[in-house]
């Protein structure tokens, strides 16, 4: 009976028929209270309409009748987590959800509460023991590739950094900051150049990407023509980005002496930066 009903609420959930899921659960509960598997599935249904308060009953009231689901006690820790702001509870959740059963999402978890609270040796410990579980845990690396560039440990930075992209291809922040890394510290201009056509590649439409690789090929390769079409590609995007026209004006004044072409993006630059605030 039970099995019956979870599939039609969750077909429901998947038609995004939340509340129609939701009052099916809540009748089949009135008859049988102490399915804790139906209070752990109406609290993700009622996160799915951001009624967190009914949510937390829900998962609360299944972990009351199962405190050994490590599904309900990381669910938990998850909103204490992200909802609430309250770590201490959601630090406690996730080490329950793991004492309930080792799992990548809470090691995962407690390394980038740990991370925030610059507690790096826990959180780089808590994201390798999440990588030992789930090989293929991309955002792993990638928030390890944060770590240790926050450590100033810039060559395990751009390791985790590439290991996220082996994982997953079409990570633009893993390429971007790739592209940075190699650009600003790492000295290396052409794996720059590499990371960046990734990145952008990945998203054609990220005006920081753009905007670094006109600085890279006007600084480091000494390519401003190469530096003007990146600038005109991020202004076709973004035609308010004053410091691109700013810098597409010194392009076509020193180096191409096209003193008109200048006047006219430094005269846009001045118009972006002098327009009045907007307030919401």
């Amino acid at each position: 009976m039970s099995s019956d009903i979870i599939k039609t609420c969750e077909k429901l959930a998947t038609q995004k028929k939340f509340k129609e899921a939701i009052n099916i659960y809540l009748g089949y509960i009135k008859k049988f209270p102490n399915k804790y598997q139906i209070y752990y599935n109406l609290g993700i249904l009622y996160e799915e309409i951001e009624d967190i308060n009914n949510a937390f009953r829900c998962y609360f009231k299944a972990y009351s009748l199962c405190q050994t689901d490590h599904e309900i006690t990381y669910n938990i820790g998850c909103l204490f987590h992200m909802k609430l702001s309250d770590m201490t509870k959601a630090e406690f959740f996730y080490k329950k959800s793991i004492e309930c059963s080792p799992n990548d999402k809470a090691y995962y978890n407690l390394g980038v509460l740990y991370a925030d609270q610059k507690k790096y040796k826990d959180a780089k410990a808590y994201y390798l023991k999440s990588i030992q579980l789930n090989k293929l845990k991309d955002e792993a690396y990638y928030n390890l590739g944060i770590l240790y560039e926050d450590i100033k440990d810039y060559n395990s930075a751009a390791k985790a950094y590439e290991m996220s992209l082996h994982i997953k291809k079409d990570r633009h922040d893993s390429a971007y900051n790739l592209g940075c890394l190699y650009q600003n510290i790492l000295n290396d201009p052409n794996k720059a150049l590499k990371w960046y056509k990734l990145a952008i590649k990945n998203d054609p439409n990220d005006v920081d990407t753009l905007f670094n690789l006109s600085e890279l090929y006007k600084t480091s390769f000494k390519n401003p023509a190469k530096a003007r079409e990146t600038l005109k590609m991020l202004i076709k995007i973004k035609p308010d980005d004053a410091d691109a026209h700013i810098c597409l004006s010194e392009i076509y004044d020193n180096d191409f002496h096209n003193y008109k072409r200048a006047k006219l993006h430094k005269k846009k630059y001045e118009e972006i930066i002098n327009q009045p605030k907007k307030y919401k």
